[in-house]
């Protein structure tokens, strides 16, 4: 596979428009501000699980039954096959190995996954023996150099903008865009150790073990407890620390048996040679180059300091960016470059009013979303969701209408329930989306006279 075919997958919306990224309010209930809900795209991981849900192996049963999403339509994956394939490790051997067991799920898979995974196939046609990871590697520099090209420009116009700031400003803008240059040639260079940033990277990490308790617990720690790099014998005092809590990580994983994978041991370490005042690579970040400029910005007028941050916002982004993403890729150990594929995709419990907005933990109030659709909803109230996203009442109506197949199959072991079940769901539904929307379910009451008349 070339690597300019990269530039021939771009991603755009149902109406054929470029995606666009916004900002969700992940704190509140009702969303002013999505108004391109629709729209939004995300980088996904599998934080919705079945555990800790009354009737969760009711709802997990379903799952075997080719239940479509209730928001995309699309047909879900069962969660207990995305951890067999995960605990067989054939996504970390060689890539020809991995790709026939992707292969299966190839239809489930949602259009960015599909597109990464022909790119994927093609590779492996010519490195059947690598995998996923050192696959990428062979095509990391031609992509990085189209990823460069396509964040010149946006880099060009910021100085352009930028070049009648205040002197105090304009200097740390400088000095910004010079580190900045060095991330992006990939130059050594030395990165203070921090703890707000340990802690948030070792909670994504952690994000779906069960006892998130430990987790809160554990970053609480890190940020109360570690010494400031400024404070006298702190590298010593950290570095102990550092040790203390990978241990505890690793008990922690082994009780709840999850691989300590190389993500870990990468955060780790680079978390210790930042300690140590060790030469590494730090990778440029859209996120930490804009907080960075806006904390630079924050005594200038906001039309100004907005104006900029704007323009930082079109630097391209893994969402935006199939150059991006294959970067991206390129830095994730094997097998989680596969589990990405098929995460998206993967069945998960939405409730319908959201937790977040004291909605309650019952049957009635749960639904099968895939893990993508669960969180690009967030807190987002459904009459709200249902009037921003365009073809949505065509989807949950289809959600309705395979439920009631399998009713009507007599297949499902629990049928008395879910006839109960798909009752309940409609009447939240229609109460959520403030009658807006009422399901049909009129096929199912069809079903019940018929077998009263037999």
């Amino acid at each position: 596979m070339k690597v300019n075919q990269i530039q021939n997958y771009q991603y755009y919306n149902k109406n054929g428009n470029r995606q666009n990224t916004v900002i969700v309010n992940n704190n509140a209930c009702s969303s002013k501000n999505n108004r391109n809900i629709a729209n939004i795209n995300y980088a996904y991981f599998p934080n919705i699980a079945f555990t800790g849900f009354a009737n969760s192996d009711f709802l997990k049963d379903l799952l075997n039954y080719n239940v479509p999403c209730l928001y995309c339509g699309e047909i879900m994956i069962n969660p207990k096959e995305i951890h067999r394939i995960d605990s067989s490790d054939i996504l970390a051997g060689p890539s020809k190995d991995a790709i026939k067991t992707l292969s299966k799920y190839y239809d489930r898979m949602h259009s960015k996954e599909k597109q990464i995974f022909k790119i994927l196939s093609q590779l492996s046609e010519t490195y059947p023996e690598k995998d996923f990871h050192d696959m990428l590697q062979e095509i990391r520099k031609d992509t990085l150099n189209m990823l460069r090209a396509e964040q010149a420009p946006i880099f060009d116009l910021l100085k352009s903008r930028a070049s009648n700031l205040p002197y105090n400003e304009k200097n740390k803008f400088d000095v910004l865009i010079s580190k900045t240059g060095d991330k992006l040639r990939e130059v050594p260079t030395k990165v203070k150790f921090g703890r707000a940033e340990f802690a948030y990277k070792l909670g994504k990490l952690l994000e779906n073990i069960e006892d998130q308790d430990f987790v809160e617990n554990l970053k609480l720690h890190i940020e109360s407890d570690f010494p400031h790099y400024s404070e006298p014998g702190a590298k010593e005092i950290q570095l102990k620390m550092l040790s203390d809590v990978n241990k505890s990580v690793r008990r922690k994983l082994s009780e709840e048996d999850i691989k300590y994978s190389k993500s870990f041991r990468d955060l780790f370490d680079t978390s210790a040679s930042k300690i140590k005042d060790e030469m590494i690579v730090d990778p440029f970040n859209k996120k930490t180059f804009i907080y960075d400029l806006n904390q630079l910005l924050l005594n200038l007028p906001a039309s100004q300091r907005d104006h900029l941050i704007r323009t930082a916002e079109l630097l391209p982004t893994s969402n935006t960016s199939m150059a991006a993403l294959i970067i991206k890729l390129s830095d994730t150990p094997a097998e989680r470059i596969g589990l990405n594929l098929l995460y998206p995709s993967m069945g998960t419990i939405e409730h319908l009013k959201p937790r977040f907005c004291n909605g309650e933990d019952k049957l009635s109030n749960y639904a099968l979303a895939c893990s993508r659709d669960n969180a690009k909803r967030q807190h987002t109230k459904l009459f709200e969701y249902i009037n921003n996203t365009p073809g949505s009442e065509f989807m949950i109506q289809n959600h309705f209408n395979s439920l009631i197949k399998i009713v009507k199959n007599g297949s499902f072991g629990k049928n008395k329930k879910i006839v109960k079940y798909i009752a309940d769901l409609k009447n939240t539904i229609k109460e959520e989306s403030n009658g807006m929307y009422e399901p049909d379910i009129s096929k199912l009451n069809n079903n019940k006279k018929q077998r009263i008349q037999r």
